[in-house]
């Protein structure tokens, strides 16, 4: 099972880092204004939480150094709304995963059944990220319908690492 596991996590996790540091991403939030690279992340990965204190940001990222997110947040919200950060962050990594995967295989029904395997391979109630928020106002297939390669890449993002 650890060779499965390792197998794994290295085809899913250069899907997921896609999220955070593709240049497609990037770029997308630097054209909304966020001033450096941190603004964008905190604010596009802690979007899906809402307006949310840097207290709670932290708790949930938990890997940062104490005040490292209060340098961020909330001040990256002032005139960038949450929703327009989350909202750029997924046009970017559409767009890096259809640059990596290719037009033919981002658009494929294979894609949309590799993301709907890898859904249903694990209980998500023990999987949950904040992150999770989002995608939980939607209803049942919403996040698959026409954005496959997206699709995969929120479930790759989701796989236990």
């Amino acid at each position: 099972m650890t060779r499965t596991a390792r197998r794994m996590f290295e085809l899913l996790e250069p899907i997921c880092l896609v999220t955070y540091f593709a240049d497609e991403c990037n770029e997308e939030l630097a054209a909304l204004g966020h001033r450096t690279y941190w603004d964008g992340y905190f604010a596009s990965r802690a979007a899906p939480l809402g307006r949310v204190p840097a207290q709670v940001v932290h708790a949930a990222f938990y890997s940062f150094a104490d005040g490292e997110v209060a340098r961020h947040i909330p001040s990256a919200w002032e005139t960038i709304p949450p929703e327009a950060s989350v909202a750029a962050r997924e046009r970017g990594s559409a767009a890096s995963v259809r640059r990596i995967l290719g037009d033919e295989l981002a658009d494929s029904p294979g894609l949309v059944r590799a993301a709907d395997l890898d859904h249903q391979s694990r209980d998500e109630r023990a999987h949950r990220r904040p992150g999770d928020v989002r995608r939980d106002a939607l209803p049942p297939g919403a996040e698959r319908s026409g954005r496959p390669a997206v699709a995969f890449r929120d479930h790759a993002a989701r796989a236990p690492r």
